[in-house]
C-alpha cells in the first residue's frame, strides 16, 4: 500500500480532494495534506510518500520548486499537477520534472482518481520488477557460491561414468550445470596419491588435511599460468585436472614435473604425509576416465617408490594395445567379494555404455575384457569356494570368445555370469567377504597391537601400494586404517583394565603406546573418560 500527499494553499481544495474521492477501493494506506512547500517537504522527508498531488500556483514558493525538490530527492514519487492556469509555460515546466499528468481546475474527481490508479499500477509494476531483479541477483549470487560445488559434481559424474561420455552429452551436461567449462577442453590429469600419514589423525582431521592438500596442489602446480581444479573422487582418490585451452601452449613436461616435485616436498613438511604424483597424458573430456584409470593402475603397481613423481601414462608401453581401455577390474573384484551387487551392475552397465558411445570398440578390446573378466571371476570363485563347474562359463560351442562377437553379446554374457555368481554366494550363506588383503591386514593388526603398526610396513606385508591399501581398507571397513588401529588398541586396553592387578602403564605399553600421556589422550577421546576413571567405574559396578 502507498502513502499519498495532497498539497494546496487552499484548505477547501485539499478537503475536496481528500473527501470528494472514494479512496477505499485503491491501494492507498494513508493520505497526508500540506498547505505550502515547507510542510510538503517535511512530510516527504518523514513519510514514505509515493504519490503526490500538488497545485502548481501557491503563494511564496510555487509548486514548480516542489517538483524540482521531489525530482532531485525522491525520483520514484509519481507527481500529479493541478493548476488554474492553462498557459503552456506552466505545463512545460511541470513536464520537465517527469510529472505523471496534470489537471486543470475545477478538478474532475473521476479523472483524478483514474490518474492515481495509473500511478498505482506503475508503482506496482516497478515493485514487481525490483523484486524480480532482487531474485535474479540473489540467484546469481547463489549460483556463484555453488559454482565450485557444481564443477566438482560434473567431474564426479565424468570420473565415475555417471553420464554418457559423448561430446553432445558432455556439452549438454555442462550447460545444465551452468559451469564455465568449454566442452572442447583438453584435460591433463595428475593423480595425487596419499601414501602415508605421519601421525595419528582422526577421520575428520585427515579429511581436513586432504582438503588443504588439494588446495595446495592448485596453488603450487597450477600457479598463475594454468587453470584447473582438484577433485576428490568418491572412492577417496585425489586428482588435479589441468585445463588446456585449444591452441594454447602446453606446459613443458619438465616444468610440470618440477612443480609436482615441489608439491610433494611441501606435503611432507606442511601436511604430515608422504605423497606421490602420477602425471597423465592430455586428453579430451570424454577420455578423462580412461586416463584416470591408467594412473590408478600405475599407482597400484608402484610398490617400491614413495614420494615420487611419475609420468605414468607417457612411460607405458605404447606399442601393445594402446587403444584398449579396460575397466578397473580390481575395484569390480572388491564389489563382487563384498556383495555390492547393485553397485557392481551399475558400473558394469556404464562401462559397456561408454564403450559403445565412444565408437572405439575393437575385437581386441572385447577379447581383452573377456580375459580380464574371467580372471576376476576365477579369483572371486576361489575366495567364496564356488566350483567353476557350477557357473555358465562357456557358450554352447565351448568357445570363450564366442561371447565377443559384439558389445551386446559380451555385456549380456558377463551380466548373466555375475548374477549367477551372486546367486551361488547367497545360496552358500556367504553374500559378502572381505578381500584377502584386508583379511591379512586385520589379522596382522590384531596380533601385533603392541608393535609399531605403520601403513607402509603393512602394505609391504600384503604386497600393495600404501595409498591403494589405505583406500581399500576404508572402503571395506568403513573407517581409515589409523582409526581402526586406535579403536582396536583401546578395545584391548578396556578388557585389560578390568583386571585390577595390572598396572595401567603396563597396559598402555602392551597395546603399543610408549608414552602414557598419548595413551590417556586417545583413551579419553574414544571412551569419554580416563583409564583410571574407567577402571574405577568398572570395579564399582
Amino acid at each position: 500500500m502507498y502513502d499519498l500527499l495532497i498539497v494546496d494553499d487552499e484548505p477547501i481544495a485539499v478537503r475536496a480532494i481528500e473527501r470528494g474521492i472514494d479512496w477505499s477501493d485503491l491501494d492507498i494506506r494513508r493520505i497526508h495534506t500540506a498547505g505550502d512547500y515547507e510542510d510538503a517537504v517535511e512530510i516527504l522527508d518523514n513519510h514514505p510518500v509515493r504519490i503526490l498531488i500538488t497545485d502548481i500556483e501557491m503563494p511564496g514558493t510555487n509548486g514548480i520548486r516542489l517538483l524540482e525538490y521531489v525530482n532531485r530527492c525522491y525520483p520514484r514519487v509519481r507527481a500529479i499537477v493541478t493548476t488554474g492556469h492553462s498557459q503552456f509555460e506552466y505545463i512545460q515546466k511541470a513536464l520537465q520534472y517527469r510529472t505523471l499528468d496534470y489537471l486543470l481546475k475545477p478538478l474532475d474527481f473521476k479523472q483524478l482518481k483514474s490518474i492515481v490508479e495509473r500511478a498505482i499500477r506503475e508503482l506496482d509494476h516497478e515493485r514487481d520488477m525490483e523484486s524480480l531483479h532482487r531474485s535474479y541477483e540473489e540467484s546469481q549470487l547463489q549460483w556463484q557460491r555453488n559454482l565450485p560445488i557444481l564443477e566438482d559434481r560434473f567431474w564426479q559424474d565424468v570420473l565415475n561414468h555417471r553420464i554418457r561420455l559423448t561430446p553432445d552429452n558432455i556439452r549438454s551436461t555442462i550447460e545444465s550445470y551452468r559451469i564455465r567449462l568449454r566442452p572442447d577442453l583438453t584435460i591433463l590429469p595428475v593423480l595425487i596419491s596419499i601414501e602415508l600419514w605421519h601421525g595419528s589423525f582422526s577421520a575428520s582431521e585427515e579429511e581436513a588435511l586432504e582438503y588443504a592438500l588439494r588446495k595446495a596442489a592448485e596453488e603450487l602446480i597450477l600457479r598463475d599460468d594454468l587453470e584447473g581444479r582438484s577433485v576428490h573422487d568418491r572412492n577417496g582418490v585425489n586428482v588435479l585436472l589441468i585445463y588446456l585451452a585449444e591452441g594454447a601452449e602446453p606446459i613443458p613436461q619438465q616444468q610440470l614435473t618440477e612443480r609436482c616435485r615441489n608439491f610433494v616436498e611441501t606435503c611432507g613438511e606442511m601436511f604430515y604425509c608422504s605423497v606421490s604424483c602420477y602425471i597423465g597424458d592430455p586428453c579430451p573430456i570424454e577420455q578423462v576416465p580412461y586416463s584416470f584409470r591408467q594412473l590408478l593402475r600405475a599407482e597400484r603397481d608402484n610398490v617400491t617408490e614413495m614420494r615420487t613423481v611419475c609420468c605414468a601414462a607417457s612411460a607405458r608401453n605404447r606399442d601393445i594395445h594402446v587403444d584398449i581401455r579396460l575397466p578397473a577390474f580390481e575395484e569390480w573384484q572388491t564389489m563382487l567379494e563384498t556383495g555390492r551387487k547393485t553397485e557392481f551392475l551399475h558400473a558394469h552397465d556404464e562401462w559397456f555404455h561408454s564403450l559403445a558411445d565412444s565408437g572405439s570398440a575393437t575385437p581386441e578390446t572385447l577379447r581383452a575384457f573377456c580375459i580380464g573378466f574371467m580372471n576376476m571371476i576365477f579369483q572371486v570363485s576361489s575366495v567364496h569356494g564356488i566350483p567353476l563347474s557350477e557357473l555358465p562359463i562357456f557358450g554352447d560351442d565351448n568357445d570363450l570368445y564366442a561371447h565377443c562377437r559384439s558389445i551386446q553379446t559380451l555385456s549380456l554374457w558377463s551380466a548373466r555370469l555375475t548374477e549367477e555368481l551372486f546367486a551361488r554366494c547367497q545360496k552358500l550363506g556367504r553374500p559378502s567377504l572381505r578381500s584377502p588383503a584386508i583379511e591379512t591386514t586385520l589379522a596382522h593388526i590384531n596380533e601385533n597391537l603392541d608393535e609399531d603398526l605403520s601403513l607402509e610396513s603393512i602394505a609391504r606385508l600384503v604386497h600393495l601400494n600404501p595409498a591403494y591399501l589405505s583406500r581399500l581398507f576404508k572402503k571395506e571397513m568403513g573407517v581409515s586404517m589409523s582409526e581402526y588401529i586406535i579403536q582396536a588398541r583401546i578395545t584391548r586396553a578396556k578388557d585389560m583394565l578390568r583386571s585390577p592387578d595390572v598396572k595401567i602403564s603396563s597396559i598402555a605399553a602392551s597395546v603399543g603406546y610408549t608414552h602414557f600421556s598419548h595413551f590417556a589422550k586417545m583413551f579419553r577421546r574414544i571412551v569419554g573418560m580416563s583409564p583410571h576413571e574407567y577402571r574405577n567405574h568398572f570395579l564399582q559396578r
